[in-house]
């Protein structure tokens, strides 16, 4: 895989081609949304460590957060559950990145979302 913000990309399409589509908004940056129309993806990255097993091996966690527009709590925590599900179908098949764990959240304490948390592993880029 090349560099980060190309590895954030490439998860971003691919997430896109195996979601319905229009079912979701995906926003091609880490940046806040002020107002939801629709169920919201965002892309980013967490935390970027050396493989504990592999000297110039990187482990890159990514962060994919679905929100929910709803912002009825009942009716929000059960579409948050749904889009769970959801993206998990989605990053299943995805072979270059692995599912860690998912974590219901609050997005500008007014969502309700899961933070996904997914794993890539990627070599350390050399200098030319």
């Amino acid at each position: 895989m090349a560099g980060y913000a190309a590895m954030r990309a490439q998860l971003e399409n691919d997430l896109a081609a195996r979601l319905e589509p229009g079912a979701f908004h995906i926003v091609m940056s880490d940046r806040n949304v002020d107002r939801l129309s629709k169920p919201t993806i965002i892309v980013k990255f967490d935390q970027v460590e050396r493989h504990p097993n592999a000297q110039g091996v990187i482990l890159a966690r990514l962060v994919i957060t679905v929100v929910s527009e709803l912002t009825t709590p009942a009716e929000a925590d059960f579409a948050c559950d749904e889009h769970l599900d959801t993206m998990l179908a989605a990053i299943q098949p995805i072979r270059w990145v692995a599912f860690r764990d998912a974590q219901k959240a609050q997005y500008k304490s007014k969502y309700v979302c899961y933070d996904i948390t997914v794993e890539a592993i990627t070599a350390i880029k050399k200098e030319a």
